[in-house]
């Protein structure tokens, strides 16, 4: 394991965001965001926790770093072994990156950055391939039996069920005590109960969702058919709204914190939506490619496309 550690001073913030009502629903420009730090890495993966944005970087997405929300300050870590990551999860105790040309989940040490233990599966090539929550990773595989979700019992490692889902699964989180996988190639979202580990709902969406967040009482889904997000009761599996972005058709990022829910998009980087009114607030266009990855944490956008963005999020 190969460590290295980056001391970054905090830059004087770009320009600062005056709230103002009449922004409302007004596309404008991504300069009018306070920028905070940047790093130039590219990004495969990336999730906060522990008080850091944590991402796997480089050509072959083997480098973690780990960026200090009170500093600034970075950390970058060769984890022998993984090849292609594509996606990053993190519980109360470990940072989880599954790696799809190995074929495996790795359990990392936020302290030591050493791997606990790796669990073998043959993941999804999607981005948001696992999630963690209710004491087990839960993993989107793909062989020649079908799409299926796996889950891992978190402190062993052991397969304790494989539930069958319909082809064409890509997202996966974990909210509210269930289980949500998106399903773009029949439109649906799929409620799992982790108490009897099957389907217990399937929710019908627009076309060709995406991306599942959670956050301020509800389950988000992008659509890129129509870059609309669909709002979604986490206790019921009712659709209580479709909110459109204005955005193109495409793929984009979403997330939530702040009391805000926020979507990412290349060249769009910033979409702000209230999650009480289910109002469009702001649209944020340009940044020569920033943009398409997405997290809320510490108080700030963090942002990735061609390098790590972290901003000051607008009110």
């Amino acid at each position: 394991m190969v460590m290295r550690r980056w001391f970054l001073s905090l830059p004087v913030l770009a320009s600062m965001l005056v709230p103002n009502s009449s922004w409302a629903a007004e596309e404008l420009p991504v300069e009018e965001l306070a920028v905070q730090t940047r790093v130039h890495r590219l990004v495969q993966a990336m999730e906060f926790g522990f008080g850091s944005l944590w991402t796997m970087t480089g050509c072959d997405g083997a480098i973690l770093v780990r960026i200090e929300a009170t500093t600034n300050d970075f950390t970058e870590v060769r984890i022998d072994g993984i090849t292609a990551a594509q996606a990053l999860a993190i519980d109360e105790t470990s940072v989880w990156i599954s790696d799809q040309k190995k074929g495996a989940i790795f359990e990392i040490d936020p302290n030591t950055y050493s791997p606990v233990k790796t669990i073998r599966a043959p993941t999804m090539s999607t981005q948001g391939n696992m999630a963690v929550g209710e004491g087990a990773v839960w993993v989107l595989t793909a062989d020649e039996f079908g799409d299926a979700l796996v889950r891992f019992n978190a402190r062993t490692g052991i397969a304790e069920a494989k539930i069958a889902l319909p082809s064409g699964i890509s997202n996966v989180v974990v909210s509210d005590g269930s289980v949500w996988v998106s399903g773009p190639a029949r439109h649906e979202l799929y409620r799992i109960d982790p108490r009897t580990n099957s389907i217990a709902s399937t929710v019908e969406l627009h076309d060709a969702p995406s991306f599942v967040a959670s956050g301020e009482g509800f389950v988000w889904v992008f659509n890129q058919s129509d870059s609309s997000v669909d709002k979604i009761d986490a206790r019921t599996g009712e659709i209580l709204a479709n909110i459109k972005t204005g955005l193109p058709p495409g793929s984009a990022s979403i997330a939530t914190g702040g009391g805000y829910v926020w979507v990412s998009m290349r060249d769009a980087p910033v979409t702000q939506i209230n999650p009480r009114t289910n109002a469009l607030i702001r649209r944020f266009i340009g940044g020569h490619g920033m943009g398409g990855q997405v997290r809320y944490g510490a108080g700030s956008l963090w942002l990735a496309g061609g390098r790590i963005s972290r901003l000051q999020a607008p009110n």
